[in-house]
């Protein structure tokens, strides 16, 4: 491509051309944007009728995608749909075909090692844009370029000369990547439904659906890799495929358990990195083209990012804007740790930084049922987070309103700075033989927080021997029967719960795979790429950085739980960033959608036929009991009687088997 930012770096790096006005002329007429859905074929034999390029990108037209382009290169034809996050996205231009080297790349892409990358690859242009350092890192360090990449993204690569393709996803799966094997072509793309587009026979996949639909709550992965598709499997986190016609090979590039190795505890030198590399990761999510948004609740995660955020971006005069869900019904019933009303917490962020500006949303009239099929045609997924959804979509939509390109999450804290429960530090101290420090940290905890020493052993006794446990899924699942057979799903779940963290007792082993586990790492990438090309917004996460979780991995238990101070990283070491206010909240928490159920109720005269219809689905039976679902329809039928405990399981159940009938519907004619 004649005058492309590839070609005018190269030429300049030769001293033949330089970076003067008139060489973007044409790159920016072509309006190349960066990029925010990739998708694309590889077909190593000729055929009789070629997949359409095209019809793989008029699925794409509903999100939020700027311009299109598309480009073939022998036996493979790439797409990337584009939208401009950053101020280097200007000059980007994806899908790239590097005649003389003869590989062609599509990428969707935002590095947060940008400078690094220059100074190793001796550049010196600071408004390179993203996929053209990608590209450049590939010729100079080959298929494993990936390793040096620190950001979000998803890669595609056609090497001709060999006949060899590449597909890459991030180190934490944050842009998630789908690919499909029918026969000698290769299938990729952001969302299902390119591929769906040009491969009309595949069906729904009975075991993705059956896993998901498992449990009541919002987690839908239990097998690896797969999706709501037969055949069309998920990049996992920290992987990469090289293919060709004859080998297909998926190799790990990215596994923090495999290299850790636990610091000795020194107090302020943990502090010391900690402290550095977390500014570090919030820091390096900042570079935006316009303004900075934040979700933000009254806990410790979200309040650590946008604290931070709020610090660097007021030293160049800028603004961030938080968004916080709260009640439209305050009066809702609560138990007494839990928080009702979250806007506390970002209005005593926004009085110890001046730049932010808070945004409080009630979401006046709406329910988890508002705008349910519209999500489940976007997502491409039966929704498993509904109640959540309905803010979170709002949040998104007012901050793409207020030109926010970027908005960032803490979401991931719970795995690195905010982990640490006293009774997981007993456990390990006990087991490591150290019983005098066990007794001395739980008898610190129960004096900070007025619990004896013998109640604390109580539950520890109780939680210990509930962690050896499994769940005995069949007596909680609406899910027939003999899916919960055919796919072995209690021995699925209890290999899961087994390796599984974040509970009260974690192990050390637990612990690491809290902090890197990729079934979760899938489905939070699931949610954010999608909610990303809906909405217009690229969502941030730096506790999610793997800097951050490296560190975390390596850091002793002292630095999570120590003289009685739970989630010390933040509680400790954070503190100086973070409102008073917030880090006194020790005993109380906030409660996500807690008035999800009154909202319902408010409507659930007029919204109840409707839901009955979606419960009358046919194409329910194939998965839901009929017998359970026939009684959930008639507790629901008297919602507004039922004791409080009833009204949540039994809308949780509706909600679920809803959306799971109305993602059947949207495939009855070719998927089901």
């Amino acid at each position: 491509m004649k005058d492309s930012l590839l070609e005018v770096e190269t030429a300049n790096r030769s001293g033949m051309k330089c970076y003067c006005e008139s060489c973007w002329t044409n790159v920016r007429k072509k309006g190349v944007l960066i990029m925010s859905a990739i998708y694309g074929v590889v077909q190593w034999l000729p055929k009789k009728e070629e997949v359409s390029i095209e019809d793989m990108e008029k699925t794409l037209h509903e999100y939020k995608i700027d311009s299109f382009a598309n480009k073939r290169f022998g036996q493979a034809q790439f797409g990337c749909g584009l939208q401009m996050f950053t101020q280097e996205a200007e000059r980007e231009v994806l899908p790239y075909v590097d005649e003389k080297e003869k590989v062609m790349i599509t990428a969707d892409v935002v590095l947060d090692n940008r400078a690094e990358l220059m100074r190793q690859l001796h550049l010196e242009r600071p408004n390179l844009p993203d996929g053209t350092l990608v590209y450049l890192a590939y010729q100079k360090w080959g298929e494993e370029f990936v390793k040096l990449l620190r950001g979000v993204f998803t890669i595609a690569i056609y090497d001709k000369k060999d006949k060899t393709c590449y597909l890459y996803t991030d180190h934490t799966g944050s842009r998630c990547v789908n690919y499909y094997k029918n026969g000698d072509s290769f299938y990729f793309s952001t969302t299902y439904a390119p591929i769906l587009a040009v491969n009309p026979d595949i069906k729904v996949s009975d075991k993705w659906i059956a896993a998901s639909q498992l449990v009541i709550g919002p987690d839908m992965e239990l097998f690896h890799e797969l999706t709501p598709y037969q055949g069309i499997f998920q990049l996992e986190a920290g992987t990469y495929l090289k293919m060709t016609e004859h080998m297909f090979e998926k190799k790990t590039y990215w596994n923090p358990i495999q290299r850790n190795k636990v610091m000795e505890f020194q107090d302020s030198k943990c502090k010391e990195i900690l402290q550095h590399t977390f500014q570090s990761c919030v820091k390096d999510v900042l570079r935006s083209r316009s303004q900075i948004g934040a979700t933000v609740s009254s806990g410790l995660d979200s309040t650590s990012v946008a604290a931070h955020a709020a610090m660097f971006l007021g030293k160049e005069g800028k603004r961030l804007y938080t968004y916080t869900s709260i009640p439209e019904f305050m009066d809702v019933e609560a138990e007494d740790y839990m928080i009702v009303d979250e806007s506390f917490g970002p209005k005593a962020l926004q009085k110890k930084y001046q730049n932010i500006q808070c945004h409080f949303l009630p979401c006046k009239g709406m329910n988890a049922f508002t705008n349910m099929k519209t999500f489940v045609q976007k997502l491409e997924f039966p929704l498993k987070s509904a109640p959540n959804m309905m803010w979170l979509g709002e949040i998104y939509k007012m901050a793409a309103d207020h030109h926010c390109k970027i908005v960032l999450k803490g979401q991931y804290g719970n795995a690195t700075i905010s982990y640490g429960k006293i009774m997981g530090n007993m456990r390990e101290n006990l087991r490591g033989g150290h019983l005098l420090r066990a007794y001395k940290e739980a008898k610190a905890f129960g004096k900070k927080n007025r619990v004896s020493i013998k109640q604390i052993c109580k539950k520890y006794i109780k939680e210990r021997l509930q962690a050896g446990r499994g769940t005995d899924v069949s007596s909680h699942t609406f899910l027939r029967y003999d899916w919960l057979q055919r796919y072995h799903m209690q021995t699925a779940m209890d290999e899961e719960c087994k390796l599984a963290g974040g509970s009260m007792i974690d192990s050390r082993e637990q612990m690491q795979h809290f902090q890197f586990d990729r079934l979760n790492l899938a489905q939070l990438g699931l949610y954010d790429t999608h909610c990303s090309l809906i909405y217009g917004v690229l969502l941030r996460d730096p506790t999610k950085d793997k800097r951050l979780i490296e560190l975390c991995m390596s850091l002793p238990m002292e630095v999570y739980v120590h003289n009685g101070v739970e989630r010390r990283i933040v509680r400790e070491y954070l503190k100086d960033a973070l409102p008073t206010e917030i880090l006194q909240e020790t005993m109380r928490r906030g409660v996500q959608s807690i008035d999800f159920i009154k909202r319902i109720e408010n409507t659930w005269k007029e919204e109840h036929e409707v839901i009955m219809g979606w419960l009358q689905n046919d194409l329910l039976k194939r998965y839901i009991q009929e017998e359970k679902l026939q009684v959930l329809q008639e507790k629901y039928g008297k919602l507004l009687t039922l004791q409080e405990e009833d009204k949540v399981r039994v809308t949780m159940g509706i909600l679920q088997i809803v959306s799971l009938s109305m993602f059947l519907e949207e495939n009855r004619k070719e998927r089901v």
